[in-house]
């Protein structure tokens, strides 16, 4: 059953999310991508960056990509600051 208009997300490990967790550090948050069910850990530059839409080529390949997936948590309305 479907609540609160929320859409149905993928099956979640708990041991994933336990394992996620622990790894965490003050500079970094994790968040559920309901659609996927994947864990995403964003540090809080990856989030600034994209709340500020900065350049892209400022940053390194592999941070690219972190800052696309803050800007699709941002606009999934998923991290909110």
């Amino acid at each position: 059953m479907q609540g609160r208009g929320c859409p149905m997300s993928a099956p979640v490990s708990l041991q994933a999310v336990v394992e996620e967790l622990d790894m965490l550090s003050d500079e970094s948050f994790a968040y559920l991508h309901l659609p996927t069910g994947e864990i995403v850990t964003l540090t809080r530059e990856e989030l600034e960056a994209a709340e500020r839409e900065a350049d892209l080529a400022a940053y390194p390949d592999w941070q690219q990509e972190a800052i696309r997936q803050a800007q699709d948590l941002l606009a999934s309305g998923a991290a909110k600051r």
